[in-house]
């Protein structure tokens, strides 16, 4: 993970190549001594294009964790600080949440929204 971490957010340093720069005379160029993993169907470069979108998803994906963590930790500090009536109701909703079957969950969804 760290290396991963490392090379996105080095994306600069590591390809020479713009991810968002078209090129219609290398479209879909096999990989190449300029190219590493070759170009895609408008000539951009895949490793470019591979280098800077793990930022973007590495963003997303530890900013979700980071959010779930800081409600669980809210709620389990405020269930175990007061306890009783409040403990009782995060139990109960937690519970529902994952005895219901994920189908009656997605037909729920699918309905009311």
């Amino acid at each position: 993970m760290v290396i991963i971490l490392a090379m996105s957010f080095s994306a600069p340093l590591l390809t020479d190549h713009n991810p968002t720069e078209t090129n219609m005379l290398m479209v879909e160029q096999p990989p190449s001594d300029e190219h590493i993993l070759g170009t895609d169907g408008s000539g951009r470069d895949n490793w470019s294009r591979l280098l800077y979108g793990s930022r973007v998803s590495l963003i997303v994906g530890f900013s979700a964790m980071f959010f779930t963590v800081l409600i669980g930790v809210i709620l389990g500090s405020l269930s175990g600080y007061y306890g009783g009536l409040v403990d009782a109701f995060y139990y109960e909703v937690y519970g529902s949440h994952f005895s219901t079957p994920f189908p009656c969950i997605s037909l729920n969804y699918y309905v009311f929204s």
